[in-house]
């Protein structure tokens, strides 16, 4: 019988590459707050990290979004902007920025 295994990391706060080891997984989940203020190069830095695959287990578990600070954006914005939310802050963003990063998977 097949198990679905699920990993799950939260509040990283900009500090995930202090993660060591991760237990290997189906899904990784990152419940929330992987930056301090929100603002794209920090989520970007997250991404790049996960993509690298040192929280994967070499690929092998699947990652697709997380909460990026308490101000409530995330990876999957169109998720929310489709669903009729306001998820833009100016006072979070620099100018130019689009709402995050798209979702990253492997």
């Amino acid at each position: 019988k097949s198990k679905l295994t699920i990993a799950c990391i939260s509040d990283t706060h900009s500090y995930h590459r202090q993660i060591k080891e991760m237990p290997e997984a189906d899904i990784l989940i990152c419940a929330g707050d992987i930056t301090f203020n929100g603002r794209n190069i920090a989520t970007d830095y997250f991404a790049t990290f996960i993509a690298g695959g040192t929280l994967t287990q070499n690929g092998r578990s699947n990652f697709y979004g997380t909460i990026s600070s308490k101000q409530g954006l995330t990876f999957n914005g169109n998720f929310f902007i489709d669903a009729g939310f306001d998820i833009s802050n100016t006072d979070l963003m620099e100018p130019g920025d689009p709402y995050l990063s798209t979702v990253v998977r492997r």
